[in-house]
């Protein structure tokens, strides 16, 4: 698996390190720009059990959709795509880092999560 860039990544993102998964904290993320860790951050799937864990809530039995005030997430033939008001824009993901960029990009704030989810 191919460890995270630098620009692929936020504060608040959740993400592997050492073997462990943790959310990015301020301290951390600058020791990763200065060069100081040695271990790299690496992505977590994006999964059912997460997606249970946050602002979004699961809609019908049959499929997998879930949805909040301006957002829907669904899996489409093994694939995540994340909505903003129905298909203005959209974006397929596979990760939770990049659900969690992409709903900031355009919601302007974090996504919310569960403090014990990971």
């Amino acid at each position: 698996m191919k460890h995270l860039k630098l620009e692929e990544l936020k504060v608040g993102n959740y993400v592997l390190h050492n073997f462990y998964r943790i959310k990015l904290d301020g301290a951390l993320f600058a020791q990763y720009i200065q060069n100081e860790l040695k271990k790299k951050f690496y992505p977590i799937d994006l999964t059912t059990d997460f997606l249970d864990k946050t602002s979004f809530i699961k809609y019908g039995n049959n499929y997998e959709f879930w949805r909040n005030s301006a957002f829907s997430v669904e899996l489409i033939k093994g694939n995540w795509e994340i909505l903003y008001m129905s298909e203005l824009m959209s974006k397929r993901i596979k990760y939770i880092h990049e659900l969690q960029n992409f709903y900031y990009e355009v919601a302007g704030e974090m996504l919310w999560v569960s403090q014990h989810s990971i």
